[in-house]
């Protein structure tokens, strides 16, 4: 699995994406929901691991027009895995390819306005015991989403490349982080506050959560705005939520990693 990442790492030629979307997250209130209502464990079911790196399989789809056309390069696919596994790097989580990239050649799932139809697609075409990423030409109007209904993550070819963050950011809610300020965080907030004047109570909440010191990691932001702040306790959180996919996927998990306080919650 290393010698895969070596020859991902390799391929990583300068290619600039445009990216003009109506939104740059469309993972859905409903989707965030139920992703903090799952992972709600007690917290003296949390396991240990290593901190020895972790291999996660992509199964890869890349959805074109009914005649074949509107596809996306595997060069720049090669890059942007390039990419996410850079941003990934500080959690221990490393992506590779285990299967072939599957071609889809459907207009209505290549291009769909409404979740409706990405479901679909996700819930047809998604491969067992792999993270499912759909790479598409518009995925409802953003850059991605992630749907917890599908499974999957879905990506617009427009936002991927060198200098997107855009697959890191949909993978940290498949792998259960919610947005900022959703309340997740286990803060009320109050709208007409402004939001820098919650910084200092964030931090606060997290570290008595977990009870250690919390950096802040800024690994996925997209300019010019920041999406997520990544911080330990957010990595801690994802890798318990791979650890559960890992058991429902029956995937074998050769490492396992250590303190894991998960600020009371994990995805199952």
């Amino acid at each position: 699995m290393k010698s895969i990442k070596l020859i991902l790492l390799g391929l990583c030629p300068v290619v600039l994406s445009a990216q003009n979307p109506e939104s740059f997250c469309g993972t859905s209130f409903g989707s965030q929901s139920t992703l903090i209502q799952s992972r709600k464990i007690p917290v003296d079911q949390h396991n240990e691991f290593s901190q020895l790196p972790i291999y996660v399989p992509l199964q890869v789809h890349i959805v074109q027009d009914d005649n074949g056309s509107a596809g996306y390069s595997y060069l720049n696919l090669m890059e942007s895995i390039c990419t996410l596994n850079e941003d990934f790097e500080p959690s221990g989580l490393q992506f590779y390819l285990e299967n072939p990239v599957n071609y889809i050649n459907k207009t209505a799932w290549n291009t769909h306005l409404t979740y409706n139809p990405g479901e679909e697609m996700m819930i047809q075409s998604n491969v067992p015991n792999m993270v499912n990423c759909y790479i598409v030409s518009n995925p409802a109007g953003n850059c991605g989403y992630f749907t917890y209904r599908g499974d999957g993550v879905a990506l617009s070819k427009g936002c991927l490349g060198k200098k997107s963050h855009t697959w890191a950011h949909e993978l940290g809610h498949y792998f259960s982080l919610g947005h900022t300020f959703f309340g997740w965080e286990g803060i009320v907030y109050n709208s007409s506050k402004p939001t820098e004047e919650y910084q200092s109570q964030v931090r606060t909440e997290l570290k008595m959560w977990c009870g250690i010191n919390v950096i802040i990691k800024p690994i996925i932001s997209v300019i010019p705005i920041p999406i997520i702040s990544v911080t330990d306790g957010h990595v801690m959180v994802i890798k318990k939520a791979l650890w559960f996919k890992l058991i429902k996927m029956e995937f074998l998990l050769l490492l396992m990693e250590p303190c894991l306080c998960l600020m009371h919650q994990t995805h199952a």
